[in-house]
């Protein structure tokens, strides 16, 4: 289904698979290891195969190398995959990629290359492991090796109950007259019936634990290479990592069943529960952490309502001295008073880059001066990673430490794949048992995804973003740069927890026009975590935090009694424009006497596309589920509607919405932290789209 693009478009996955990327390049020898994870795949469908149903071709135990007669047998699935894979494989390479003739070929060289040499070394090593009758006879007649008694109760019990269940030679419903002993040449079947039933059921069985010993040895080179996920030239592909992965579950439920039976669907059930259990009860031992928080620190009681209410006080005139501090530096330099707000969507790394793209362009069009004018940035997920990095790039202008931040460079870092390390880092330790430590700020962490994900972030970006949050409280009170609030959702109540390295305590209550109750609709996550150390938080797991997702990096457990669970931002607001919007009417009065503009610019990466999908058994499974995504999505942006235009009117018409998008409507940008080079492209021709210069002419016929 992955490989015939039918799952997983939207989220980029088939693209992995068509065009693997290995040390950020797509070549000959990312195409070699996804041959080889193919191969992997393949040999774990052939073992599943094989201990499942070897049993019902008593005739296997007759013939020389019976596991590779059997695979031979069974080509069809794998070959029927290998070339629809070929067929989507090269027209993804021309179309999406822009590859080459000479590069497509390569790149099917290696695919097949990887393959043929683990098919080569697995049945070689099959060959010298594999035994038939009569080798079997040899064995019997040599002194017998002493086998713990439990083993051999499990070893008899599968030989006796494979013999019970054994068609015998006359019976017809699994009769085999003709099978292949090589790619070129058809045998018929050898007569069995004069064997002695139980010697052919030995012969299977020992050929099974060659088969599960063959898959415990892969399974444990996957766990090595995992101990050093941190050198890049071991991080596998992530189409690699899916295949990887697949194939463990093969091999898992196959090794279930080898040894439970009917009882193996039980046996899952049953190992679920505990692991639920034991996670409830905390004996697991293991969650997403927040780098930088002290996970140890002495729980306290909250703050009191009457300290809270003075710690408000204080914050609300910190953020006014800001407001004061950015008034005098406009008025000062001679510039209009407008005011910019910035909102990013999420959508994984397209939006990351978009978002540099968009603020890039809006400060070369403003000769420099567009941060200067802007206030505050909010969002969620890869749109909030592409604010934050711009807004370092220009704090590092400002203090001279670069000459530029307008250039290629930059932006080609930044979309590079992120995606290799977190999927390689899942299926080569997490999925098993984490025991690797990292220290950051006196506290241990474990290094998983969480930590591969923000390695790539912290590589791709000069290590520029890796500090404490509250680094950035200086500049933010000196108005040097916006400031910028993270709003990771709280899972269980949905409620945001705003983060930022200036005090924002006054946020955590409702608009001015609704607000007639002491009752929170946000959490301040300084104080409520001050006693573990809030303001020593990495900024890079504040990113991290604000752009959570299933599976790539699942939520943070947060320390304290309640243990709060956090996720993405967009789980509570996509756009980010709730919380601007609030902040805006704490400030309502100060806005009104001193700005004469104040701009919105909101950035996404949607587009309403007019295409019709065809419908498939797949889609139609599929589209209720994305359906309810996207009427999710709407019901933010008819909610962000209705606040704005409260707003709107508190502040008598001053606002002016800005609104980028990069408009894709025939060519879908998946929401992945991998682009492919169309994907690049489309987003690097996107502002000159004429809705998006549309609004660039608004956006300057406000600006000044």
């Amino acid at each position: 289904m992955i490989v015939s693009g039918n799952f997983g478009s939207e989220y980029g996955i088939p693209s992995l698979f068509f065009s693997p990327e290995y040390l950020h390049k797509v070549n000959f020898i990312s195409y070699f290891f996804l041959g080889i994870s193919f191969g992997i795949f393949f040999i774990a469908f052939h073992i599943s195969g094989y201990i499942s149903n070897a049993y019902l071709f008593p005739f296997l135990a007759t013939v020389k190398n019976p596991f590779y007669k059997f695979s031979l047998n069974n080509f069809i699935i794998p070959f029927t995959f290998i070339i629809t894979y070929f067929v989507k494989s090269i027209d993804f390479q021309i179309y999406i990629q822009y590859f080459s003739g000479f590069e497509i070929f390569l790149n099917c060289l290696g695919l097949l290359s990887g393959i043929t040499l683990l098919y080569s070394l697995s049945f070689k090593w099959f060959k010298t492991r594999n035994i038939d009758l009569n080798i079997l006879e040899e064995k019997l007649k040599k002194k017998k090796k002493k086998i713990p008694k439990t083993i051999e109760k499990i070893r008899d019990y599968d030989e006796e109950w494979k013999k019970t269940h054994t068609p015998d030679a006359t019976s017809r419903f699994w009769s085999v007259k003709t099978y292949l002993k090589s790619p070129s040449k058809i045998k018929r079947t050898q007569i069995f019936k004069h064997y002695d039933p139980k010697k052919i059921q030995k012969v299977l069985v020992h050929n099974h634990i060659d088969a599960l010993i063959y898959s415990g040895v892969l399974i444990l080179i996957i766990f090595i290479l995992g101990l050093y996920k941190e050198i890049p030239a071991f991080v596998l592909p992530a189409a690699v990592s899916i295949m990887l992965l697949i194939s463990f579950i093969v091999i898992a439920f196959t090794t279930v069943y080898a040894f439970f039976k009917e009882w193996s669907a039980f046996i899952f059930i049953l190992f679920l529960i505990l692991l639920s259990q034991a996670n409830q009860r905390g004996l697991l031992d293991y969650h997403q952490s927040a780098y930088g928080i002290n996970y140890k620190a002495e729980q306290k009681d909250s703050v009191s309502t009457e300290d809270y209410h003075k710690i408000q006080e204080k914050d609300y005139e910190t953020v006014l001295q800001i407001l004061e501090k950015r008034k005098k530096q406009l008025v000062n330099s001679k510039q209009k008073s407008s005011f910019v707000f910035v909102n990013t969507a999420g959508g994984g790394l397209k939006a990351s880059v978009w978002t540099f793209s968009i603020l890039a362009y809006l400060d070369v069009v403003t000769r420099n001066h567009f941060f200067e004018h802007v206030q505050l940035i909010t969002g969620a997920s890869g749109g909030m990673l592409g604010a934050a990095y711009t807004r370092e790039l220009y704090l590092q202008k400002t203090n001279n430490k670069i000459k530029t931040w307008h250039n290629d460079t930059i932006i080609n870092n930044l979309s590079k794949d992120m995606l290799n390390p977190i999927a390689f880092s899942y299926v080569s330790s997490d999925l098993f048992y984490i025991f690797q430590k990292f220290k950051y700020n006196n506290n241990f962490y474990y290094k998983d995804r969480a930590y591969m994900l923000e390695k790539s972030l912290n590589e791709h970006t000069r290590s520029i973003l890796d500090k404490p949050i509250s680094a950035y409280n200086k500049p933010e009170l000196e108005a040097v740069i916006p400031m910028l609030i993270f709003s990771p959702a709280e899972i269980e109540n949905g409620r945001k927890v705003l983060i930022s390295s200036t005090g924002i305590s006054f946020l955590c209550y409702p608009f001015k026009t609704i607000q007639n109750s002491n009752s929170k609709i946000n959490i301040d996550f300084h104080n409520k975590y001050k006693n573990y150390g809030s303001e020593n938080l990495r900024f890079t797991t504040a990113v991290r935090m604000n752009a959570s997702f299933p599976f790539i990096s699942p939520y943070v457990s947060m320390p304290g009694k309640d243990r709060l669970k956090l996720s993405d931002a967009g789980m509570n607001d996509n756009y980010g424009l709730s919380t601007s919007l609030q902040f805006l009417s704490a400030y309502s009065d100060w806005f009104i006497k001193n700005t004469d503009r104040i701009i919105f610019i909101n950035i996404s990466c949607d587009g309403k596309s007019d295409k019709s999908s065809d419908f498939n058994f797949l889609s139609d499974l599929t589209e209720p589920f994305q359906g309810a995504l996207n009427n999710y999505f709407n019901f933010q942006r008819m909610n962000g509607e209705i606040l704005y235009r409260q707003t709107q009117k508190q502040l008598r018409k001053k606002i002016v919405f800005i609104n980028f998008r990069i408009n894709s409507n025939k060519r879908h940008i998946s929401v992945s932290w991998h682009l492919t080079n169309r994907e690049k492209k489309i987003i690097s021709k996107a502002m000159n789209n004429s809705q998006n210069q549309k609004e660039i002419n608004k956006f300057l016929n406000a600006f000044y």
